[in-house]
């Protein structure tokens, strides 16, 4: 996997996204939230933080799981300590332009439109 965090920042810059590297993490900027990749030893993980502005109750947790059963590639939690959802999937292998054109599809669906379409999630991230 090395070189692969320079080839993904490639790859989303020619996307039309905002990158900036910083040692073993790549911060792409989106619309409304940002997603941090890092390498790790074995994958890349990819994790994406949206703010919650409402209290944590039992409701959310259910909608989280039903998100993740509805969810391609992505894990979606709550981060009480920090009152976020945290959205992360993990690229494991070499980098290939076509995988992983595929994997950050994935991953952008379960980001962004598993959200977006949720208008009873919404309410949390508003």
């Amino acid at each position: 996997m090395e070189n692969s965090l320079e080839k993904i920042k490639n790859h989303v810059e020619f996307l039309g996204y905002e990158c900036e590297l910083d040692d073993d993490v790549l911060s792409i900027k989106k619309e409304d939230t940002s997603i941090l990749i890092r390498k790790l030893s074995y994958a890349v993980i990819h994790t994406s933080f949206w703010k919650i502005n409402k209290n944590i109750d039992d409701n959310l947790y259910k909608i989280i799981n039903s998100t993740n059963t509805n969810s391609v590639i992505a894990l979606h939690r709550i981060n009480e300590e920090q009152s976020s959802l945290v959205i992360e999937a993990f690229y494991a292998g070499e980098y290939s332009k076509i995988t992983y054109a595929k994997f950050l599809e994935a991953f952008i669906k379960d980001d962004d439109d598993q959200l977006l379409d949720n208008k009873e999630l919404l309410e949390y991230l508003k």
